[in-house]
């Protein structure tokens, strides 16, 4: 990091790539006081410096800061909540995890992957089986989440965690015969 200081320090225009990639840097290798150093110097923010900076915040173990940051933005994205919500699981926070998610579905937000994947985690960990039998349906109704294995895998292991090995199995069954028909190996 210390030559891309010096060659940020030389660019006379820097845009938000610039201050970006700046702080996504510094927070990787979690020199965090760095990272907000330069998030506190940018004459503007967007969205993406909001997330790289409370990403770092979990990385290093700052789970009150990256919430200060996440309810000082103007502007959430799905990524917002989805790095919110996963780095709470990364973090044993399961409890906060499945706060902010129910607040997400209340805010009727859309969900991806990341989301799903995570709250799923936190149902498992928490044996919340009803909301995740809840998060099961709503990967059920759509479309772009059928045959994922990822989610479906992670369908299976809340289940099993909350003790629901019937449908666990049932769900493992279903995913064997579409790969199955599928012709995967």
């Amino acid at each position: 990091m210390d030559l891309a200081s010096v060659v940020f320090d030389e660019i006379i225009e820097r845009d938000f790539a610039c201050w970006n990639a700046m702080i996504s840097g510094y927070a990787k290798i979690g020199c965090m006081k760095k990272a907000r150093n330069v998030f506190d110097q940018m004459p503007q923010r967007n969205v993406v410096s909001w997330n790289a900076l409370i990403d770092g915040c979990f990385k290093t173990g700052l789970i009150v800061d990256a919430k200060q940051l996440f309810d000082e933005m103007g502007q959430r994205d799905l990524v917002s909540w989805g790095v919110m919500i996963n780095g709470y699981v990364k973090n044993c926070c399961f409890k906060e995890a499945l706060t902010l998610f129910e607040e997400m579905m209340v805010e009727n937000l859309e969900l991806d992957r990341v989301v799903i994947v995570s709250a799923l985690c936190a149902c498992a960990h928490l044996v919340a089986l009803d909301l995740g039998k809840e998060i099961h349906g709503y990967i059920e109704k759509r479309s772009k989440f059928k045959a994922d294995v990822i989610l479906e895998t992670s369908v299976i292991d809340m289940y099993s965690k909350c003790g629901c090995v019937r449908n666990a199995r049932k769900i493992f069954d279903r995913m064997v015969r579409e790969m199955f028909m599928l012709g995967v190996p």
